[in-house]
């Protein structure tokens, strides 16, 4: 019982190979890097958008940033921070179109998609712990335009939606 190479066996186990390294290392990143672990980029390699600042203290957030990018998980962002009413990191890095090479900068607008949901939470949140707002209140009570086709019962807190 002699060992016969079985080249489509082969094959499959190497077409494996490379796609669980480029699924799992991260799909923006070089072939060689990707599959072989050669020539990928480092922290040092990986730089921030004109203009940007950050205050020597959050060092090591505008570090994890850079990772992002490093392990090729985005192609272009941007950070802004803001500690004691004070500005401490304002930065951005990347890509903002790959196609034609178009680096990514501080006033690039991104689409934000529903991530505006969470800051709502937090400001209508907000609003009720300084007393402003109460959930069980019907929107229309704050907005009375909202109150039209069927509307005027739906609370803050949206449970008759």
């Amino acid at each position: 019982m002699g060992f016969k190479l079985n080249l489509l066996g082969v094959f499959i186990l190497f077409t494996s190979f490379v796609l669980f390294q480029i699924i799992n290392k991260g799909p923006r990143l070089n072939f060689e890097c990707s599959v072989f672990n050669y020539n990928c980029p480092n922290l040092n390699d990986i730089q921030l958008s004109k203009g940007s600042t950050y205050d020597k203290k959050f060092e090591k957030l505008v570090e994890e940033f850079k990772t992002l990018f490093a392990t090729g998980n985005e192609i272009g962002a941007q950070l802004s921070v803001y500690y004691k009413n004070k500005n401490v990191v304002n930065i951005g890095s990347g890509k903002r179109d790959i196609e034609k090479d178009l680096p990514h900068e501080l006033d690039t607008l991104d689409m934000v998609y529903s991530t505006s949901k969470s800051m709502c939470f937090f400001v209508i949140a907000m609003l009720v712990d300084r007393g402003l707002l109460k959930y069980e209140e019907r929107i229309q009570h704050y907005w009375p335009e909202f109150g039209v086709k069927d509307k005027h019962e739906v609370t803050v807190e949206g449970n008759n939606i």
